[in-house]
């Protein structure tokens, strides 16, 4: 008769053990699909408006398109052409130059504002908000505002004058057209590196500082020895981000100069611009916007590489 009793009977408690994990694993997947179903309209949104056009642009790179006329194939010329075009390295050699201004002066600003910012001084909520209204305002209005302190009579020369230094034509000096646009970049964004430094300072241990402190060291060796490694992973971040948004400037280059003179100032994105409104070539001007994704994506590709070995401080 006991050939007769169910695995029930014979095992109740594992019996117990499978429903219980098997309720658990409904009661994940309905967490899954309804975590899914709440991020359905954003995601639908940054597929539609982000990765499709990417992907549109990377397949127009092979056709020759006004944007009006039916698109040509033409496979790698776009690609080939870009090797030939002199204004294209011109506006590579730009894009590399203002960078190199760029994101060694914010990432140093940055830190620098961030220190002094970090002591426990009176009225300090007021300049960080100073210093971060920059980032947030719109990037066509600092230029107008910058274009107007590089006038010739403006307030830049006036200072000059004040040092008996000779007046410079700010924006139609090829020599001194890149570093004003790239000075005007440099006061608009250090505030948002700098908030970037705060954090990572506010995370360090105070009692590892002030056991350097304790131990004979000063303000600078603490800060170089101690400080500095510790936001070696947050400034690695800082000059990855600065970088990626100083390869993709256009708006300050179109207000302030229109990537002149002699194209001093065209940088990628706005030949792109360029190349798709104003000469009706999408498909070049595709090329050109897949070329600056390769270097974006290099430097992402570094970015991780860098920051393996830091896994551990996070």
């Amino acid at each position: 008769m006991a050939k007769f009793i169910s695995n029930t009977t014979l095992y109740p408690q594992t019996q117990g053990k499978q429903s219980t994990a098997h309720a658990l694993r409904a009661r994940r997947r309905r967490q899954i699909l309804i975590a899914y179903a709440f991020l359905a309209p954003s995601l639908i949104i940054f597929l539609v408006f982000r990765h499709l056009p990417a992907a549109g642009s990377l397949i127009m790179g092979f056709f020759d398109w006004t944007g009006i006329s039916t698109p040509d194939f033409i496979g790698l010329t776009n690609y080939n052409n870009l090797l030939h075009d002199q204004v294209f390295w011109r506006a590579l050699g730009n894009t590399v130059e203002y960078t190199a201004i760029v994101v060694p002066s914010e990432v140093v600003l940055a830190l620098g504002l961030a220190v002094l910012l970090n002591q426990k001084l009176p009225g300090l909520k007021i300049f960080r908000m100073a210093y971060f209204i920059p980032v947030v305002t719109a990037t066509a209005i600092v230029a107008i505002v910058w274009r107007w302190l590089y006038q010739p009579a403006g307030l830049a020369n006036e200072i000059l004058q004040i040092f008996h230094i000779p007046a410079i034509n700010w924006l139609a000096d090829g020599r001194f057209a890149l570093p004003s646009v790239a000075i005007m970049a440099i006061w608009q964004h250090t505030g948002f590196n700098m908030l970037i430094f705060l954090a990572g300072l506010q995370s360090i241990p105070a009692e590892m500082e002030e056991t350097a402190r304790i131990n004979g060291a000063g303000r600078w060796n603490t800060f170089r020895y101690v400080t500095l490694p510790l936001l070696r992973p947050v400034i690695v971040l800082a000059v990855i981000l600065t970088t990626i948004s100083s390869f993709q400037v256009f708006d300050s280059a179109y207000v302030m100069t229109g990537g002149g003179p002699f194209y001093a100032t065209t940088t990628l994105v706005f030949y792109a611009y360029q190349q798709a409104f104003e000469q009706y070539s999408m498909g070049y001007a595709s090329a050109i916007a897949f070329f600056l994704f390769l270097i974006i994506l290099a430097i992402s590709l570094l970015q991780r590489r860098v920051l393996r070995g830091d896994e551990d401080v996070y």
